[in-house]
């Protein structure tokens, strides 16, 4: 199972700065691959939630770090969230079923997000460091707040950006 830290920190709501310092730290083995190519596996998930439990615990970072390295597998393991079942659906009469539906539909439509700007590019006139004429691709991350990057950029700003863009852009793909 092959996941990448962004998959990590979106099911244990640890964000990946903080995975890499744990793995900094000895907390979890070091991935395989660098950078946006590293994968993870269901070793680090079961750690990060092993972490995060002894984390709601109060345990310090030494107290963890030595907390994991007595556990077994088998015990880490314990952490990892059990999933529920849904409930079976009661049996309701044709038209609750048909109101249950229209209200499920119109809750599930007031949850989505909003739509996502697109990044665009454009032109900029101003006078100081921009020069005039170079394209810029402009990604809105929050309203009022925006990340520029020249169209022509090297691939360690445009894999910065993107890194950036990832995190802080309110509504992620």
């Amino acid at each position: 199972m092959d996941l990448l830290i962004a998959d990590l920190a979106e099911a244990t709501g640890i964000s990946s700065r903080t995975i890499r310092y744990y793995v900094s730290l000895g907390f979890l083995p070091r991935p395989t691959g660098f950078g946006q190519g590293a994968r993870y596996t269901r070793v680090h998930l079961h750690r990060l939630y092993a972490i995060r439990a002894l984390r709601r615990q109060g345990l310090g970072l030494e107290d963890i770090g030595a907390t994991l390295a007595k556990m077994t597998p088998r015990e880490i393991r314990g952490y990892v969230p059990k999933t529920p079942r849904p409930p079976e659906p009661e049996a309701r009469p044709p038209d609750l079923q048909a109101r249950a539906e229209t209200e499920q539909a119109r809750i599930a439509e007031e949850a989505k997000p909003p739509p996502r700007q697109a990044a665009q590019t454009t032109e900029l006139s101003q006078s100081g460091d921009l020069p005039l004429g170079a394209r810029w691709v402009i990604a809105p991350l929050l309203p009022g707040l925006a990340l520029m990057v020249r169209e022509d950029a090297s691939a360690i700003v445009r894999r910065v950006a993107t890194e950036i863009f990832e995190a802080y852009a309110a509504n992620p793909p």
